[in-house]
């Protein structure tokens, strides 16, 4: 696997390691509301919640499913692309088009993003 490959692999595994992680606490705070309502002590809005863990727990569970789904952008700010290849396997794209699908994985590419050219700069052609 390329870099960025292997970065996005890891993101995704770091995503259901907090999701996972997380699971116990939540599983803990809905028993202990549903254990004082059926023992009769309190009603379900009654029993008291440690919303710091109640934060907490939401926060890494959105966090994990957010690199569960594989943030490209942090992926590509993190590791730029060597020259002339492909953003999502790391092909290398010399002698290919500036524009088309990429032989190795089929995912479209663009070399021209991010490059100034005298068209996009209203200079006049030669």
């Amino acid at each position: 696997m390329k870099q960025k490959a292997t970065f996005r692999m890891m993101l995704r595994i770091v995503g259901l390691w907090l999701v996972v992680w997380t699971i116990p606490t939540i599983a803990w705070q809905i028993a202990y509301r549903v254990h004082g309502v059926l023992a009769g002590r309190q009603g379900w809005l009654d029993v008291p919640i440690d919303y710091a863990d109640t934060v907490r727990a939401l926060a890494q569970v959105a966090l994990g499913v957010y690199f569960m789904t594989g943030p490209l952008w942090l992926v590509n700010l993190l590791i730029r692309n060597p020259g002339r290849t492909c953003l999502t396997c790391g092909y290398s794209l010399r002698g290919s088009p500036d524009r088309g699908r990429c032989p190795e994985c089929g995912d479209q590419y663009d070399l021209t993003v991010g490059e100034s050219s005298p068209e996009s700069e209203g200079a006049p052609k030669a």
